[in-house]
């Protein structure tokens, strides 16, 4: 069975808004949180949330480095908006730059969330790519 929603994490609370009101206006199910923590835990993410959308719009993105880390194995994390220069797309990690193109962001949450679906687990990125300096 597919996971349920999408899980926006809100780091920049005006981005995670709007993505959370253009979710709800093309009825995509999804429920919104303030910061990672609030979805703990984290260890089982990847069973209750199909994508993860991370808001983060400055230079340093925690739900971002933290999957680095593999704190939230699993999960494809989709982080919108943030500079922070350790995020590079890697293996179940994507970026979208601002500002939106909102059908593309949608179109590319449906595509992820489908993706989950459908797949069973992937094999975690090697732990020399995941390793993080915070």
């Amino acid at each position: 069975m597919s996971p349920p929603a999408v899980l926006v994490v809100g780091e920049i609370p005006s981005l995670g808004e709007s993505i959370a009101d253009l979710l709800e206006a093309e009825r995509v199910p999804h429920r919104t949180v303030p910061r990672i923590d609030t979805a703990s835990p984290l260890s089982t993410l990847r069973e209750r949330f199909s994508v993860v959308v991370v808001a983060g719009g400055g230079y340093f993105c925690e739900a971002g480095r933290r999957w680095l880390r593999g704190e939230f194995p699993d999960v494809r994390l989709l982080v919108v908006g943030s500079r922070d220069p350790y995020l590079v797309p890697t293996h179940g990690l994507y970026r979208v730059p601002l500002p939106l193109e909102p059908k593309a962001l949608v179109d590319l949450i449906r595509r992820l969330s489908e993706e989950a679906a459908t797949a069973g687990p992937r094999a975690p990125t090697p732990a020399a790519d995941r390793s993080v300096r915070t």
